[in-house]
């Protein structure tokens, strides 16, 4: 036997164990899940960046308390 055959065993294993924990309904549940908040969580810490490092390049003071009461009103 080489070691081509042997890899490609090893990889048939892998892949069919592969296919039954993608068709476990639980877990294709989860991954939906996670799909439908990602863009979710990206605005988030889109929102927290230009909060805390964007806007103090620019503004100061008064004015900075006012741009970032936007991001404090979440909480």
């Amino acid at each position: 036997m080489n070691e081509n055959s042997k890899s490609k065993k090893v990889f048939d294993k892998f892949t069919n164990v592969c296919v039954k924990v993608g068709n476990e309904v639980h877990l294709r549940s989860l991954q939906d899940a996670f799909a439908v908040l990602m863009p979710l969580f990206i605005l988030a810490g889109l929102a927290v960046l230009i909060n805390n490092v964007i806007f103090p390049l620019f503004a100061h003071g008064a004015l900075l308390t006012n741009l970032q009461i936007w991001g404090y009103r979440c909480n």
